[in-house]
């Protein structure tokens, strides 16, 4: 789970930045966001 959790944070990071379409996150300018999401993820799959 913690490689998909990096991968996926390094895409949403790309996308982001590169491909805002792709993600709920394009066009913001700081990645407090994605941070956010990440840890409600991890938080949410520790809970099960």
């Amino acid at each position: 789970m913690t490689t998909n959790i990096i991968e996926m944070a390094h895409s949403q990071k790309f996308y982001m930045i590169s491909l805002l379409s792709l993600t709920d996150f394009g066009g913001a300018k700081n990645k407090k966001k994605l941070v956010s999401f990440l840890e409600d993820l991890v938080f949410a799959s520790i809970a099960i």
